[in-house]
């Protein structure tokens, strides 16, 4: 893969999964035995337990 692909697919991980959710999107990027390198405490492994998975939300409400 070059450079701008390797872009490329970086700014399609970053619009498509984070800011649009169409998590869809991650199972065609990433391998399915994926190795998150910073994972949370009993988090699983691959796709399963990756956070991309988890649901969005904002902050809490303050009201």
């Amino acid at each position: 893969m070059t450079a701008e692909e390797n872009v490329a697919l970086y700014r399609r991980w970053l619009d498509e999964i984070w800011t649009k959710g169409n998590y869809h999107v991650a199972l065609e990027i990433l391998a399915e035995d994926l190795i998150d390198h910073t994972p949370i405490k009993g988090q699983p492994t691959g796709w399963t337990g990756d956070i991309w998975r988890q649901p969005r939300s904002g902050p809490p409400s303050r009201t």
